[in-house]
């Protein structure tokens, strides 16, 4: 038995050592759950809440329903988040280059880079088929994570404009992720689900009317078509429990991104002395994009008080779509990974102690060039605690988690210096909002509370 558990010890410690995960979408940016966030999204092999949703499909069907309860959990959960982000541009100094002006003091490059902060709350419910309806392993369910001021927010601007492309609108759109989970075996389990995010499709008609004199100014008719549509991204996963202190979960999200598309058609046919007739354009906008990620998850339980969690992810941010649509034919981004890790400890039967840290590896590489994509790498660091209220008040017939988390993270200094040589003019590269550099840096923060109950 000992050299069995000491085997399980080593499997872990290497891969804690090796493994890298990637960020990826916004529920795990802003935190799907303050379980999962508090363990700083190590946790696609110990998925077994409504969470599981995004994190590892398979997980609640491994989690048995207790005898006195019908097998319906449900969730709720708020986070809220905010960021102070500053970019300084460079100005030339002698023979150096300094990084002293802010960049919203530059007329030449007046964006505005305020980040306004983001709440939202999450939803979940779910269902054990087994002891609803006697189907047999059988577990299904549904996530939703909903922005408080917006179902959708996002702009759109140019590669060359200085943007942040990991926050504003990315956080701010409405996700749904529905779930299946079947026990395959009592160690072994399988689940498929799906992100399905808010994309707009927008029609637009103009009229241009005659005008009744020479000197006046042609009027325009507008009719707008507004119709909200989804984008759907499948998740697979498999979790399986090794050993009795070691599990071991397998998980791959599909890409997604939402956007705006459409068209836009004019009629200059009724201006006099033009022969404008009717023209238009079609437009097809990325506003959120999500690449695909596989992910490689282990769980370690020593103690019975104590397990650490990892994960280990790679994310094809090779194929990123910017607002225009516009894949830079894969030249400004590479593919990542990124270490997370987490700790749960029991210290008092009803609480648990949670804390988490990951290394986010920034996509973006602006090589010098046109683009000004502003994203540094980042530490995160998290803790939480989760509260099981019917055993602390003395009433253990059903379970009722309180668990909140408070989330830090910490935006390494960026320095973006521009290559005259990779414009095709020295006056093109000085007409730049980037030129001659910029460097950035900064620092959010995330707390979130959530409430979990089963019957």
């Amino acid at each position: 038995m000992r050299a069995h558990a000491q085997r399980c010890l080593l499997t872990v410690v290497c891969t804690l050592i090796l493994c890298t995960s990637a960020y990826g979408g916004m529920e795990e940016r802003l935190g799907l759950g303050s379980r999962a966030t508090a363990l700083g999204g190590a946790f696609s092999a110990i998925a077994d809440d409504f969470s599981a949703a995004y994190y590892n499909p398979a997980g609640p069907a491994l989690k048995l329903t207790p005898e006195n309860q019908t097998g319906i959990s449900m969730h709720f959960g708020m986070v809220w988040a905010r960021s102070e982000l500053s970019i300084n541009l460079g100005q030339v100094s002698g023979n150096q280059l300094r990084f002293d002006t802010p960049i919203s003091s530059n007329e030449a490059s007046a964006v505005d880079h305020s980040i306004d902060p983001v709440m939202g709350f999450t939803l979940g419910i779910g269902f054990d088929l087994e002891r609803l309806f006697k189907i047999p392993r059988l577990k299904i369910g549904l996530a939703l994570f909903l922005p408080a001021r917006r179902f959708f927010r996002w702009d759109v601007q140019g590669g060359h404009a200085i943007q942040w492309p990991m926050y504003t609108d990315r956080n701010q759109s409405l996700s749904a992720m529905p779930w299946v989970a079947v026990r395959l075996h009592k160690r072994v389990s399988l689940g498929v689900g799906a992100r399905v995010g808010v994309s707009v499709k927008t029609n637009t008609e103009a009229v241009i009317l005659p005008t009744e004199a020479p000197t006046d100014t042609p009027k325009t008719e507008l009719g707008n078509d507004v119709r909200i549509a989804g984008r759907i991204a499948p998740t697979v996963g498999l979790l399986i429990q090794a050993c009795s202190q070691l599990r071991i979960g397998l998980t791959w999200r599909g890409e997604i991104y939402t956007n705006d598309f459409g068209y836009t058609d004019v009629d200059a046919s009724n201006l006099s002395g033009a022969s404008l007739g009717t023209f238009g354009y079609t437009h097809h906008l990325a506003h959120y994009f999500s690449p695909m990620t596989a992910t490689l998850g282990l769980a370690y339980t020593p103690l019975s008080e104590f397990t650490i969690s990892s994960d280990l992810s790679w994310n094809r941010w090779s194929t990123y779509l910017d607002s225009n649509h516009d894949n830079y034919g894969g030249k400004i981004t590479d593919d990542t990974l990124t270490p997370r890790v987490g700790i749960q400890w029991r210290f008092h039967p009803s609480t648990q102690l949670l804390g988490g840290y990951f290394y986010e590896f920034s996509p973006f590489d602006n090589q010098g060039g046109w683009t000004n994509f502003v994203d540094p790498d980042r530490h995160v660091a998290s803790i939480g605690t989760q509260t099981n209220l019917a055993t602390l008040l003395g009433n253990g017939r059903r379970a009722i988690n309180l668990s909140w988390h408070l989330q830090m993270e910490f935006l390494r200094k960026q320095r973006e210096i521009k290559d005259w040589h990779r414009f095709e003019s020295e006056k093109e590269a000085r007409a730049n909002p980037g030129w001659p550099g910029w460097q950035a840096q900064g620092w959010g923060l995330n707390v979130g509370l959530s409430v979990d109950t089963e019957f």
